[in-house]
């Protein structure tokens, strides 16, 4: 069976107002569960990863506000499967995502919250290779490869924690 190519335009303000969501609602979960976080070495990871977060959320939004409103990301796609991958981010309510994350109360374990900051880093590498495989605009792609870089670092920061600490999944 033939592939086909199709051009696609989708909204790039609009791709970029979920990942300023993203990035927010992760920023909002690190620092959070940094300040409940008793082990001293999870709490500067927490607060290190909600900085980074922070940093991300401005990119975008700086980025986001430099466009006319009818901006668009010119891609390719083969069937359609990258248009319909992002098209279900952006169509996905943030909310679900936010309830997945574990209470920051008193019973939170820090299995439970090294879990869930995986979980969302998983979600935002997968979120971001797409992107970087769909966007054409060389400019573009390099923020999205850096943000990239920054959420692999992050699992991969999440992963040694867990190893480190001797967390058990």
């Amino acid at each position: 069976m033939g592939t086909t190519t199709l051009k696609v335009d989708l909204a790039l303000p609009d791709v970029l107002e979920l990942a300023v969501s993203m990035e927010r609602t992760a920023e909002g979960f690190y620092s959070g569960a940094a300040a409940k976080m008793a082990d001293p070495a999870l709490r500067r990871l927490l607060e290190e990863m909600a900085a980074t977060e922070h940093a991300h959320a401005d990119t975008w939004q700086r980025e986001r506000d430099s466009l006319s409103n009818g901006a668009a990301i010119a891609g390719t796609d083969q069937d359609g499967v990258v248009t319909a991958y992002l098209a279900t981010w952006l169509h996905a309510p943030l909310a679900k995502a936010r309830e997945a994350l574990p209470r920051l109360d008193a019973s939170a374990t820090s299995r439970d919250i090294l879990s869930a900051a995986l979980r969302m880093e998983t979600e935002a590498i997968a979120f971001y290779s797409a992107l970087e495989d769909f966007v054409r605009d060389e400019a573009t792609r390099q923020h999205v490869r850096r943000v990239l870089a920054d959420e692999r670092r992050h699992a991969t920061d999440i992963m040694a924690s867990v190893h480190e600490h001797k967390t058990e999944w």
